[in-house]
């Protein structure tokens, strides 16, 4: 069954534990039909260069910088210094484990929520940059992955056999993008 993320982008019946996609092995698609990315450099990298603003107010450089900022409550310290962090390597060290500290029970609030907070935060770089939109919608029905030999989660990890959830999230929103157009 389909939920509706805050975003408004139809989502897979708990994409937090499980989806269709993450029993595959990324590593074996056929790769005329697979776009590969992982470098900063990618167009669909969270470090890209898309920024974006939210409600209005705060404007994000980028994807990371938003996802790490949402670790901590909206207009906090902790949320403020992350979006205005210089670079989103230096966004992701203050929201990861050697940056601001959140509390056990914070991290788990977290874990439950960070595949819609990565959801809204693509819709919002979609709709706010238009050369970024056309990209992904370029990509047409090709399978998108994240190559990272490290994240099993959000990349299909070195094994090629992680959740690949950043690539099933562009591809989740580049189908809803082209049935809105």
């Amino acid at each position: 069954m389909a939920k509706k993320a805050a975003s408004g982008v139809k989502s897979t019946s708990d994409t937090t534990k499980s989806t269709a996609y993450n029993k595959r092995n990324w590593k074996a698609l056929n790769s005329a039909e697979t776009i590969w990315f992982y470098s900063k450099n990618s167009i669909f990298s969270n470090f890209g260069s898309y920024g974006f603003t939210c409600n209005g107010s705060v404007r994000y450089n980028t994807v990371e910088h938003y996802f790490q900022a949402c670790k901590f409550p909206y207009g906090s310290e902790e949320h403020l210094t992350i979006a205005m962090a210089a670079t989103p390597r230096e966004a992701k060290r203050l929201g990861g484990p050697h940056g601001f500290r959140m509390s056990s029970e914070d991290t788990e609030t977290w874990n439950t929520r960070r595949v819609d907070v990565m959801r809204d935060a693509l819709l919002m770089k979609a709709e706010q940059n238009d050369e970024w939109r056309a990209a992904l919608l370029e990509t047409g029905t090709r399978w998108l992955v994240e190559d990272s030999p490290r994240d099993y989660f959000w990349g299909c990890g070195a094994r090629g056999t992680g959740v690949n959830m950043l690539g099933q999230l562009l591809m989740e929103l580049r189908a809803h993008l082209a049935d809105r157009d």
